[in-house]
């Protein structure tokens, strides 16, 4: 109709594209990959329903797009696989407090560090959850695992 210089209100010819209120008609065969391209944009994000609708709608205009969106993301494998279907119960049970020293450790490295003068170029560190208090000594990344012990009880 609008081709035929009929005139369809909201509608409107821009050169050959036809908008609605301002917004890109999007034809009905290409909805898909706008979904496609609203969920999965490197930059955006995988969002959710109501975020994509919201993206989506400030450009173009697509019928139907909230339901669209809805099916085409639910019917999606990697969505329905990745969304948990257990509920959260409450917040998480925190660890047990230690009662005496070294009942509870933890330890790790931090590399890539600057090398100092004598060479060492990495951290390692035990945390003593008992004290709450970490114990760090510098080494080197090659370091083996037996002057790890040897650090580790002196």
């Amino acid at each position: 109709m609008l081709l035929e210089g009929k005139e369809v209100p909201y509608f409107h010819l821009q050169g050959a594209l036809v908008c609605h209120m301002g917004h890109l008609c999007v034809p009905t065969s290409e909805c898909a990959n706008m979904i496609w391209e609203g969920h999965y944009y490197r930059l955006a994000g995988h969002f959710g329903i109501y975020k994509i609708v919201a993206v989506l709608q400030k450009y173009f205009y697509l019928r139907k797009l909230q339901k669209d969106i809805r099916k085409y993301i639910r019917s999606y494998t990697t969505y329905t696989i990745s969304k948990s279907t257990i509920k959260k119960q409450g917040p998480y049970t925190p660890l047990p407090t230690p009662s005496r020293p070294l009942e509870s450790i933890s330890m790790d490295y931090m590399s890539f560090l600057p090398s100092t003068e004598h060479g060492n170029d990495c951290m390692f560190m035990v945390i003593n959850k008992f004290f709450k208090m970490a114990i760090l000594a510098v080494c080197k990344k090659s370091i083996t695992s037996e002057e790890i012990s040897k650090i580790f009880f002196e």
